[in-house]
């Protein structure tokens, strides 16, 4: 098994190598025109010039995916636990819900802009809508999906509410939960790299378009590099917390 996996790794690692050097070639040869297209050697080489200028827009970012994130986690789980657990609710507001996820929530943005005006209030609302809704929809199909049984028997023992929600609603929905936090958390990054490309001054969203519309190619492909090492890190950071989390499912 061990030899496979390293077979694999190798492999993987050699397409990428024989990739770059074809990427690095067609720029060369100008086989693609370079106004479109950097080289990776190219992009390798603005590294140390973008860094200051990364971190100042990756600070300005993370602060509002955190803040986002937080508001969606916070909001969507009590939503969720509330409207799972009771039927009446769960009746008048889960259709209602489904729908969040399925309207394209980009074309609300300029009545994010008149709502809020230009800054950060619209962006981090932004995000935390993209990102509200799979943690609440998760969270509510969590609680519904916890059996009858354990409920029963929690009473039995005398449990109050609060022990019930704490010990064995929240262990029982934890999976789909967590997969509720991953995937609103995946949207919120979304929903801020768009509305940051559409309004703001400091960001990785809005440092990309920037570069974009000056045609800096090379820093372009530079920041993205940047934004997707960051993107993958967050995912990464959030997987390691499901597995970690994994202790109460049962």
């Amino acid at each position: 098994m061990a030899h496979l996996t390293a077979a694999v790794w190798i492999g993987r690692a050699s397409l990428g190598a024989f990739l770059l050097l074809l990427w690095e070639i067609a720029v060369r040869l100008e086989w693609i025109d370079p106004l479109f297209l950097a080289s990776p050697t190219q992009v390798a080489n603005v590294f140390p010039g973008i860094w200051s200028t990364a971190l100042t827009h990756l600070v300005s970012t993370l602060s509002e995916f955190t803040l986002a994130v937080t508001l969606a986690v916070l909001a969507g789980v009590a939503a969720g636990f509330l409207v799972g657990s009771s039927p009446h609710f769960y009746q008048l507001l889960g259709p209602i819900a489904a729908l969040g996820v399925v309207i394209p929530k980009v074309t609300l943005i300029p009545l994010f802009l008149l709502w809020f005006g230009l800054g950060k209030s619209a962006i981090v609302f932004y995000g935390f809508l993209s990102g509200f809704f799979p943690v609440f929809l998760n969270s509510m199909a969590g609680v519904r999906e916890v059996k009858p049984s354990y409920l029963v028997a929690a009473r039995a023992m005398g449990c109050a509410p609060w022990e019930i929600g704490l010990k064995v609603v929240l262990p029982a929905a934890m999976p789909v939960l967590v997969s509720g936090i991953f995937m609103g958390s995946v949207q919120a990054m979304i929903g801020l790299l768009i509305m940051e490309m559409a309004m703001a001054r400091y960001g990785l969203g809005a440092w990309i378009y920037s570069l974009a519309v000056n045609f800096k190619t090379a820093e372009l492909y530079g920041a993205v590099v940047i934004t997707v090492a960051v993107s993958l890190s967050i995912n990464l950071s959030l997987y390691y917390l499901s597995e970690r989390l994994s202790v109460w499912r049962g």
